[in-house]
């Protein structure tokens, strides 16, 4: 019998990318992946929490008591250490947050227009940064022990964008591990050493094995 997990989102970008790190982990034969857009009556939480894991732990627990399933939840962002670790939890509106409207521009290049001008005047030696995903699983709505994994990769934000691959911050996010920004990366280069697929690991190391036995 399948086990049943929901995913405490509506992308259904995000449920083949976890749809591919557990079949990649050879859990995915006996597992059924589902997203919140399947409940069609479902109202996002309010995501008030200081911090990513305060954050991933209020949708977890939401997607389970709306749903009656298991949920797994994850926040992340962009941390530069320069900035005291912003744009972090705000990262998908720090544009709007800093006032910053360029309406020939999108969002995702409003966001990473308005970080290279906030660090404009930061040199190369200062300019380290990482993105940082938190994921949850919860077994039920009042889960005392949620299974609690992180993940982290590094690099530093460039100049200009350069690529055209990817999304959000990856065309300023140069990875150590690649040698390359993430937007020059494919996908499959890039998930070798996202923040996700590290965050993914880690939640195997933590039982995510037993979870599903």
């Amino acid at each position: 019998m399948k086990k049943t997990i929901v995913i405490a989102t509506s992308n259904r970008g995000k449920l083949h990318e976890f749809d591919d790190l557990f079949a990649h982990a050879n859990l995915g034969e006996n597992l059924e992946l589902k997203i919140l857009a399947d409940y069609p009556d479902f109202v996002s939480p309010v995501e008030d929490a200081p911090s990513f894991i305060g954050n991933a732990l209020i949708k977890a627990y939401h997607a389970a008591k709306v749903t009656g399933l298991p949920a797994l939840a994850d926040d992340s962002g962009l941390c530069v250490d320069a900035l005291n670790s912003a744009p972090g939890i705000y990262s998908s509106r720090y544009a709007q947050m800093h006032n910053f409207n360029h309406e020939h521009l999108d969002k995702e290049k409003q966001n990473y227009s308005c970080l290279l001008e906030q660090m404009e005047a930061i040199p190369e030696q200062q300019r380290q940064a990482h993105f940082y995903c938190c994921l949850v699983l919860v077994r039920f709505p009042d889960d005392p022990e949620p299974l609690v994994a992180v993940g982290k990769c590094h690099g530093e934000i460039m100049r200009a964008p350069l690529g055209e691959h990817g999304h959000g911050y990856d065309p300023v996010f140069y990875s150590y591990d690649l040698e390359k920004s993430f937007a020059q990366a494919t996908l499959s280069e890039k998930n070798t050493v996202s923040h996700r697929t590290l965050a993914f690991n880690d939640l195997l190391t933590r039982g995510l094995k037993d979870f599903l036995a």
